[in-house]
């Protein structure tokens, strides 16, 4: 553990059995911390902590510890103060949310496809340009059919006008009618490329800008369905629509009977893979989470210099229709210590870590670390200071280098001292790339 010498630790969990090797340890029960000391006092105390030891009585005993294992207490400092016993961390209530829905069910929309969605398709996209030149190239298309078309009913009864020369003139009109058709998949193809890349890059800003709520909120399945069967629709099947559609407009023009046999049918068709658009736009607008980094409040490189966390009278729910789960939480954690805080499940002890990462952001109140207060910086600047150790482990596609360095911050010295702290050196080297070896994905 030296590698951790010097910082200040929050574990929470609830396997008491590494409780020993904390200096404090916070109790908490139905949303009160009930008792705080150290292992042996609490245990000697009886009450809430004896009960909580109890009940893992099974785990504990199950354990095989060595024989060589160094018993010898570590220094107990005192490092929770002025903590009140009004201050306290819900439990979220079953009873409380009989009629809050965490997961948001997927918005309907019954009727007609407005002509907002075409619109929105064009202005996202920023095509209106190559929209024009198709609806132009299409114009022109129409325009040589019937040219040649009436050539034909104009020439056959002057005597003066040759059969070679009706006959070449007419395929030179048609023959350009051609390039005018080539023209309108062209410009119409040039328009679906990019309303692709504009509509994939801001799906996938808006996504990584997300904060955590809109991830708790919206099952993964649904983000899927947007990046994979909308977006492709919106690759293959649309562009090839549009060229459709503005058939429709210059048929109208041209032909009755094409209107009542083919033409509507065509626009039916288009009017549906159109909805693809505009199940993407929902996921265009979902609210960020705050900047990353704030110019005129970034910490000074030094920070965090000592890991002192203060939280002051901490409020915090999930969402804006639940309640809240943590009531006023104020404790101090003093810088070089290492706390335990244990409590049941839905007691809070994650959403303590979740407020510290700004994963969600408080009601009120403040922490503070080194005096500076987390909600008043930016992101990135905040989370490249702190670590954590999930509870799930998640091995991303990619390799041993990316997955433990996956921002390129540190030497290959640095990661193989990491590895060997983990005793995992060994293993790494017996690979035959070493950093660069691969690694499958766990999700």
């Amino acid at each position: 553990m030296t590698c951790l010498e010097g910082k200040t630790v929050i574990l929470v969990t609830h396997q008491v059995e590494f409780l020993s090797s904390v200096d404090n340890i916070l109790v908490m029960k139905d949303g009160q911390v009930t008792q705080s000391g150290n292992y042996e006092e609490l245990l000697t105390a009886g009450t809430t902590f004896e009960q909580l030891v109890n009940s893992h009585k099974d785990v504990i005993t199950g354990l095989d510890p060595s024989p060589h294992e160094n018993t010898t207490e570590l220094n107990k400092t005192e490092n929770i103060s002025d903590l009140s016993k009004e201050n306290r961390e819900a439990e979220i209530p079953t009873k409380g949310l009989a009629g809050v829905q965490l997961t948001e069910e997927e918005e309907k929309v019954t009727g007609n496809v407005g002509w907002k969605t075409f619109l929105d398709y064009v202005v996202i996209s920023e095509g209106l340009w190559f929209l024009a030149l198709t609806i132009l190239s299409h114009t022109g298309f129409v325009g040589l059919q019937a040219a040649a078309s009436y050539w034909l009913a104009f020439g056959i009864p002057i005597p003066k006008i040759t059969t070679i020369m009706l006959i070449s003139v007419y395929t030179l009109l048609s023959t350009t009618s051609i390039f005018f058709v080539f023209l309108r998949s062209y410009f119409a193809t040039l328009l679906g490329l990019k309303a692709s890349k504009s509509f994939f890059n801001k799906f996938t800003d808006s996504i990584s800008n997300a904060p955590m709520v809109f991830f708790d909120s919206t099952p993964v399945g649904r983000i899927l369905t947007r990046a994979s069967s909308d977006q492709s629709v919106i690759d293959f099947d649309i562009p090839f629509s549009i060229a459709y559609v503005i058939g429709v407009g210059t048929e109208i023009l041209a032909t009755i009977a094409i209107i009542a046999s083919v033409t509507w049918q065509v626009l039916i068709v288009a009017i549906i893979v159109v909805v693809s658009v505009e199940r993407i736009k929902q996921f265009l607008h979902i609210q960020p989470e705050p900047p990353a980094i704030v110019e005129n409040n970034r910490p000074p490189s030094s920070w965090p210099s000592k890991g002192r966390i203060e939280s002051e009278d901490l409020k915090l729910r999930y969402r804006p229709n639940t309640p809240l789960v943590l009531k006023g939480i104020t404790c101090t954690f003093k810088d070089g210590t290492r706390v335990g805080i244990v409590g049941r499940t839905g007691s809070g002890k994650t959403t303590l870590i979740t407020a510290l990462f700004r994963l969600e952001e408080p009601d009120s109140g403040r922490i503070l670390i080194d005096g500076l207060d987390v909600c008043s910086t930016g992101l990135k600047d905040l989370r490249m200071k702190l670590s954590v150790i999930p509870q799930e482990p998640t091995l991303f596609r990619g390799s041993i280098r990316t997955n433990l360095d996956p921002l390129g911050l540190h030497s290959d010295d640095d990661i193989w001292m990491a590895l060997e702290k983990c005793q995992l050196k060994s293993t790494i080297q017996s690979l035959p790339n070493l950093l660069d070896s691969s690694v499958e994905s766990s999700l």
